[in-house]
Parts: structure tokens; sequence; C-alpha cells
């Protein structure tokens, strides 16, 4: 995965991510049919030999709550058993990982870079729950895969959401974890290796990019690794502690959405917790933070940084995400070290968009500011 050696702490927050049981769709009353009481197969019930004293049927729409039998189609998600024979299913994914390693992984572990192509009519998008690497051994047993009670950690930066667009291509990234049996790192060997990229979409159903099988060899090389690219025309912005606002112009086309809870009336104290829309036109992979900036006589006077959700971002252009923004009302002027929430009184607020570049935080996008009240 990509290293953010810059990216400041903060307190995640945490989506739900996938289980086992979203690989099933429970189809609970499916049964034998039963004949309807006063039907033809009712014992205690005449039969009617006068076919003209008997209605013809109204047709019927099918109750769209029944259950017909047939898993929705999301590019036919799997998740393999550890120790079992494994192979993509003979339908191509709408989202192809298109290439395996280009060298050896090392023993402990690793990953590389590749690219995910999109043949879906519309953007699919959302919360990578797991970007792990299936490997099958030379009897095509299921040597590594990965646990959807255990998802892949993602890293102290929080969640990892993806998006790609019709007919778009994605470069990310695969990782590799250890074996299922032992909990440790594969022997040194040769292997085939697949790639399956399980999210959670927009639409709440599960999608998953697929590629496979490649040759793999465990034992030498280097990890693999796809360095943070954000988008054109992010531009630097002063978020110190008294800093005159200087409202940024980044150049990057970035949509943000106005978040209704930034403004208005607030307890003192109080944590701002919401989604926030983004639009992407333009592609990137790296993190994104959706801060909130208060403003006193058009001073900076909150921490941004320490209290807010990061979220990593790997995308095409023509994408829409949507991330979490926590932000705790802190008065920056307390001393290092301390948490006093701001104190009561009129204030403005930006939500901000930003990127860390050169351990700088850059303006990606950025909100007109709104009156905000602490009481």
């Amino acid at each position: 995965m990509t290293e953010h050696t810059d990216a400041p702490t903060h307190r995640p927050r945490r989506r739900p991510l996938l289980a086992a049981g979203l690989l099933t769709l429970a189809l609970a009353g499916v049964g034998a049919c039963q004949p309807a009481p006063g039907g033809p197969g009712d014992p205690t019930t005449e039969p009617t030999t006068d076919a003209s004293t008997t209605p013809e049927p109204e047709p019927t729409d099918p109750d769209p709550t029944e259950p017909t039998g047939e898993l929705p189609d999301v590019s036919d998600a799997v998740i393999p058993a550890c120790g079992e024979t494994f192979a993509l299913p003979e339908r191509t994914s709408e989202l192809v990982v298109d290439s395996g390693p280009s060298e050896a992984l090392p023993a402990h572990g690793g990953g590389w870079a590749t690219t995910v192509t999109s043949t879906a009519e519309d953007p699919v998008q959302g919360f990578v729950a797991m970007q792990q690497v299936v490997v099958v051994d030379g009897d095509g047993r299921v040597v590594v895969a990965p646990d959807p009670e255990d998802p892949v950690f993602m890293g102290a930066e929080g969640p990892f959401w993806m998006g790609v667009a019709p007919g778009e291509t994605l470069t990310t990234v695969v990782q590799m974890d250890v074996a299922c049996e032992t909990g440790d790192w594969l022997p040194a060997g040769d292997y085939e290796v697949f790639a399956t990229i399980t999210f959670v979409a927009g639409s709440g159903e599960m999608e998953q990019a697929q590629g496979g099988p490649w040759p793999l060899t465990v034992g030498e090389g280097d990890a693999g690794a796809l360095p943070a690219s954000p988008p054109d025309g992010a531009v630097p912005v002063d978020l110190a502690c008294g800093a005159s606002w200087a409202p940024p112009q980044p150049g990057t086309g970035y949509g943000l959405q106005p978040w209704d809870g930034l403004g208005g009336e607030h307890e003192a104290g109080a944590v701002l917790e919401g989604d926030v829309g983004v639009d992407l036109t333009a592609p990137m992979h790296g993190l994104l933070f959706p801060l909130v900036v208060v403003l006193r006589d058009g001073e900076v006077v909150n921490h941004q940084l320490g209290g807010d959700t990061a979220t990593t971002v790997s995308a095409t252009a023509g994408t829409h995400a949507v991330l979490d923004v926590a932000a705790d009302l802190l008065d920056c002027g307390t001393p290092a070290g301390d948490s006093a929430p701001l104190p009561p009184g009129s204030y403005q607020a930006v939500l901000l968009l930003a990127t860390m570049l050169d351990g700088e935080p850059h303006a990606v996008a950025v909100t007109e500011p709104v009156d905000l009240e602490l009481t």
C-alpha cells in the first residue's frame, strides 16, 4: 500500500466492512407451493363444473418483495475458502484487474501496482473492504485469501474509497496477505495469483474487481507501491493557529458540495460529523482530508488535522465520492497538549478538502464561509 509518512495522526471513523453473509442472498420463504383453501387441491370443496360461472383470473404483477431465486448481478463476486481449489467465474467481471506482478515478491509479503478497467455503464464506486490477492499452490489449492471476518487493515489513515468511471482505467495497488492456514508468510516458491478487490458500492451492493491467474514467485524482489498522485491544481493553504484566512483558489476543478451541518448553532465542544460529497473531475491517488476551518475576525482559531478523518482515495475522473468528516471544535490557542473547546461566540466556518504534499496541507476544494454560533 502507499506510504504516507507525513500524514498527521487523527481519530479515524471506520465504516462497516463486508462480512461473509453479504455473499449469499437468503431466499427465505421459497418452497413447495401449497394449494389455496377452496382451490382444486382442497378435498372439502366441490369442484365447479360450470365454466360460465368461473371468472377469468385478473393478471397480477409479480410481488416485488418475493424472492426470485436469483442472485443480483454484481460481477460474480467471490471470496474463496482456504484450502479449496479456486478459479474465477467464467463470466468476465465488469471491473477487470489488468495485470499481475511484473517481478517476484519478497518473502515478507508485498504487492504490485496494476490497473482496473471498467466496462460498466455507470460509475462503480464505494469503500474498499478487502484488497488482498488470492494465491493458489501447484495443486490449485488456496493458500492466501482475504478473510471476510478480518478484512485487510487499510492503515491508520482510515478507509479506502475507490471509483472507476465507465470505460476508464484506474491505477491502484493490490496487496498480499499471510498464508491462511499458518498465519505466517508464504514459503519461498512458485505459485499462481489472482486479484479480487472487494468494495461496497454507493447503492449498497457488493462489487469486485477481478483478474488472473498470473505466475507468482515468492522469496525475492521488492514490494510494489504506488506513490501519492494528487490532482493537478492543489494549492498551499495556511492553517496555522492565528493565520489570516486567505481563501485558497485551487485549480483542480473538484466540486465540493456545501454541508448543511457546517453552520448554524451548535453547543461549544460539539463534534461536527457527517458525509461530504465530492465530484472528482481529475484522477487521483492519495489522502483526502475533509477539514472544518473555524475563523474569528478573519483568523484561524481551531485545530484541524488532528481531529478530522482522512480517506485514501483512488479514483478516475467522472466519479463521485462521499467522504466522512468529523471535526472537533477545539481552540488552537490552548497550550500544546491541551484540548480546550472553542468558547461560546460567533464564528465563521469553512469546509476545506485538503491533501498533503511535502508535509504541507494543500487545498483541493473549498466552500464559502458560513456563520457558526457556539452556545
